[in-house]
């Protein structure tokens, strides 16, 4: 697959200066770009993805499905990004999946924790912020993530990104550890509906 750019079409506070359309519009003008790239992905075999990101018009898989709907998945996908819909557009796995359908072209492994800012100042509004995290240690259940894509029997790609450390050797040996730890998570996870993937995490 080759990977060259994709518009940003964003909406949240700090782009809201610089872009006033609603989201409604971004959502047709992004579904009828999608719709005009179809010819041209057949005649160059280009598959066009957007990736569920926060901030952005496909920030969720309910998004996807509306802006993919009925398209031909050979020219258009989705990339599913987890870590990403824990911040905004979160849906559980196997419902995420369910929703890609067809479109789910390969999948971001990284994890996050969401923690909140300290302040001296006890009235104040809460903040939060993200924090990187190994594969082993986020928010994101990987071991639910292996079962819903083993459930769509689901054979594409995996992406590592965005490692916790800047250092090349050490991001070396945390990817090893995700890869292994991944391994672990499909080898554990169900390939049939059953608990404890079947309820909420209430």
């Amino acid at each position: 697959m080759l990977r060259v750019a994709h518009p940003w079409y964003a909406w949240d506070y700090r782009e809201a200066i610089h872009q006033r359309d609603s989201y409604l519009e971004l959502l047709e003008r992004t579904r009828k770009g999608l719709e005009g790239l179809q010819q041209l992905g057949r005649d160059y075999s280009l598959r066009y993805v957007l990736e569920t990101h926060s901030g952005a018009v496909a920030a969720s898989a309910y998004s996807i499905y509306l802006l993919m709907r009925d398209l031909d998945p050979a020219t258009v996908g989705a990339i599913y990004d987890p870590a990403n819909m824990v911040l905004e557009g979160f849906v559980r796995p196997s419902g995420a999946v369910e929703l890609f359908g067809p479109y789910l072209a390969y999948l971001h492994a990284k994890n996050l924790e969401i923690c909140r800012k300290e302040s001296a100042d006890a009235s104040a509004r809460p903040e939060w912020a993200f924090q990187r995290r190994t594969l082993q240690s986020g928010m994101v259940d990987y071991e639910e993530i292996a079962y819903a894509l083993k459930l769509a029997r689901f054979d594409g790609w995996i992406s590592f990104e965005e490692p916790t450390t800047k250092d090349p050797n050490e991001a070396i040996l945390e990817f090893r550890a995700d890869i292994e730890h991944l391994k672990q998570c499909f080898d554990k996870a169900p390939d049939k509906p059953q608990e404890p993937f079947l309820t909420f995490n209430d």
